[in-house]
């Protein structure tokens, strides 16, 4: 499950992977923004992988929502959270796991979790038992932590 698809690239490159080795996979995306949602379209159905690239277009709280109809009741091996785009981190991650939507052993992986930042996450990560967090600071060349 992928929150934020922006073009597509993360979902595609998930299903391409999963595919090179092997395994059967659906990767469920949703993105906010209606191009950036139109591009990516455009790109999974190119690529080939539309059977198992599921684009989803709507406000992230409610995409939740309908990506867990799409799953039709399969938990998630892993959950990919995009910062930015007016989402909240908090309390989409909430939602998730309110709808029991992540599967015991899930990866999360948050992406700028640090700049700009989600505190909230973060604490939530650490202190609750159930999540082992690992932090991995990255920074491109034109984008120095």
């Amino acid at each position: 499950l992928e929150l934020g698809t922006r073009i597509g690239y993360s979902a595609l490159r998930v299903a391409l992977r999963c595919r090179a080795w092997g395994v059967n996979c659906r990767v469920v995306t949703v993105e906010e923004d209606p191009l950036r949602a139109a591009i990516a379209q455009s790109i999974i159905e190119l690529s080939g992988m539309a059977g198992s690239v599921t684009p989803l277009v709507g406000a992230i709280r409610d995409g939740i929502v309908v990506a867990q109809g799409a799953l039709a009741g399969h938990s998630v091996d892993l959950l990919l959270l995009h910062c930015g785009g007016g989402t909240s981190l908090m309390r989409d991650f909430a939602r998730v796991e309110e709808l029991g939507l992540l599967r015991q052993g899930c990866t999360i992986l948050v992406d700028r979790v640090l700049c700009p930042g989600s505190p909230r996450l973060l604490h939530h990560l650490q202190s609750c038992r159930r999540y082992h967090l690992q932090v991995v600071p990255y920074a491109s060349p034109s984008n120095e932590l």
